[in-house]
């Protein structure tokens, strides 16, 4: 499995390789190889509230919280963002692991692949929104409130 570091300057908190890309460059999206990566929660958590993420970028979850998500602004050549697994309630995907990557097209429709159990790349297209609907998942964004609920039972307290 390879590893991929993100890193993000901001306050010295984590860092990402770079941040703001003009996202009217639509990308020729390619699905990449099972990755996991180095992620600080809190650093995110402090990013998201200073009030400079960019829209998409957030902790998700599916309806039945059995997939905690991070959406992170990671541009490369092959993407804008990825959703690194913070939760799962199954042993096929691990903590800090990519399962999904997308870019933002000139249309701001997102397209890229979402990653099953074995690592297969499956394509996706959806709209951003509260609500994102990934393979068959419907991902929500969890609310500053919902996030504090959550990180006050310390469900990650392990992250």
């Amino acid at each position: 499995m390879k590893k991929l570091m993100i890193s993000l300057s901001l306050v010295g908190l984590f860092s990402l390789p770079v941040l703001a890309e003009n996202s009217q460059n639509a990308k020729n999206v390619k699905p990449i190889e099972k990755q996991k990566v180095n992620f600080n929660l809190p650093a995110f958590n402090q990013y998201l509230k200073m009030g400079n993420a960019q829209k998409l970028e957030g902790i998700y979850a599916t309806k039945d919280r059995r997939y905690f998500i991070a959406l992170v602004k990671n541009s490369e050549k092959t993407h804008d963002y990825i959703g690194i697994v913070l939760a799962a309630d199954n042993s096929f995907w691990d903590r800090g692991e990519v399962k999904f990557n997308f870019s933002e097209g000139k249309d701001g429709k997102l397209k890229g692949f979402y990653y099953d159990q074995k690592g297969h790349a499956n394509p996706v297209i959806f709209e951003a929104g509260q609500q994102v609907k990934v393979g068959s998942q419907v991902l929500e964004k969890l609310t500053e409130k919902q996030l504090q609920i959550y990180q006050l039972s310390n469900y990650f307290a392990t992250l």
